[in-house]
C-alpha cells in the first residue's frame, strides 16, 4: 500500500517543479503590471497638489507593498509548501499521529478488516451465515470501504495542494495593481483554504483511527 504514499509524493514533486518555472513568469507579470502601477500612482498625485511629504510617504506605501508581493513571489518554493507542510504537520500531530499518511490510512483499514475476518475464521461454518456474523463481515466492508476512501482523498487533497499552488502562482503576479489585485487576493485565500481542509482531513483520519484502534 506504500504506492499511495508515491503517487502523493510524485504530485507533490511535480507541484515543486511547476512553482519553479510558474516562477519567473509569474515575476514578468509582477514587474509589468507594478511599472504601470507606480507611473499611474506618481502621476495621479503629481496633478493633486498634495505636499512633497504626503507624496513620498504615500509612493514608499506603494512600493512596500509592491515588494512584499515580489518577495512572496522569490520566495514561493519556501514559503508556500512549507505553509502547506505546516497545515499537514499541527493536524496530525493534534490528532497524535506524527507519521500519518494515505498508506498508513489504509493499511489501519486492512488490518481492522482482516480481524474482523480471523475473528470470523474461527466460526463453524452454520455459525459463520448467522445475522451476528454476516453483520460483522458487512460492518467490517463497510470500515475498509470508508478507510480507502479517506486514504484516496488524503492523496487528492495533495495533488490539490501542489498542483494548485504551482500553476496558481502566475496569478500572484496580477498583484501588483489596484485593478488586477483580485486575482492575487483569490489565488491566497484559495491558497489557505486548501491549507485549513488538509488540516482537518488530518484530524478527521485521526479521530477515525483513534476510535477503530483496538
Amino acid at each position: 500500500m506504500q504506492t499511495l504514499d508515491q503517487i502523493a509524493q510524485t504530485y507533490q514533486w511535480a507541484g515543486e517543479r511547476y512553482i519553479a518555472i510558474m516562477q519567473p513568469f509569474a515575476e514578468h507579470v509582477f514587474f509589468a503590471i507594478a511599472t504601470i502601477e507606480i507611473i499611474f500612482t506618481a502621476y495621479h498625485m503629481m496633478f493633486e497638489s498634495q505636499p512633497a511629504a504626503t507624496f513620498i510617504g504615500d509612493l514608499a506605501k506603494k512600493l512596500l507593498a509592491l515588494g512584499f508581493i515580489f518577495a512572496m513571489i522569490s520566495n514561493a518554493p519556501f514559503w508556500f509548501t512549507g505553509l502547506m507542510d505546516s497545515f499537514a504537520q499541527i493536524g496530525a500531530r493534534v490528532a497524535g499521529l506524527a507519521n500519518l499518511s494515505p498508506s498508513v490510512v489504509m493499511n489501519n483499514g486492512i488490518s481492522l478488516f482482516q480481524a474482523i475476518i480471523n475473528s470470523l475464521s474461527k466460526l463453524a461454518w452454520y455459525n459463520f451465515l448467522t445475522p451476528a456474523a454476516s453483520l460483522s463481515f458487512l460492518c467490517g466492508l463497510v470500515i475498509y470501504l470508508a478507510f480507502l476512501w479517506i486514504a484516496i482523498d488524503m492523496v487528492w487533497t495533495v495533488a490539490e495542494v501542489y498542483i494548485g499552488i504551482g500553476g496558481g502562482l502566475l496569478l500572484l503576479g496580477f498583484s501588483s495593481s489596484r485593478w488586477t489585485w483580485g486575482f492575487g487576493e483569490g489565488y491566497l485565500n484559495w491558497m489557505v483554504g486548501i491549507g485549513v481542509k488538509l488540516m482537518f482531513l488530518y484530524l478527521m483520519v485521526g479521530v477515525g483511527m483513534t476510535i477503530t484502534a483496538p
